[in-house]
C-alpha cells in the first residue's frame, strides 16, 4: 500500500514539474505535512542544496 501511495504522490509532483521546479513546491510541502517524513526546515535545506549544485536552473 505504501508503494502505491508513493507512486501516486510522485506522479502528482512529476505532472506539475513541467511547469518548472518551483511549481512542485506546494505539493512537496503538502507531502511533508501529511506524512511527517521530513519537516519544513528539511525541505528548505533540500531546496537550498539543489540550487547550489552546478548546472541547475531549478529544482
Amino acid at each position: 500500500m505504501l508503494f502505491l501511495y508513493l507512486v501516486l504522490e510522485f506522479f502528482k509532483i512529476g505532472a506539475f514539474s513541467f511547469g518548472g521546479g518551483f511549481a512542485t513546491l506546494p505539493y512537496i510541502f503538502e507531502l511533508a505535512d501529511k506524512t511527517n517524513w521530513f519537516d519544513y526546515t528539511e525541505v528548505n535545506q533540500m531546496i537550498t542544496i539543489s540550487q547550489m549544485t552546478p548546472r541547475t536552473t531549478c529544482m
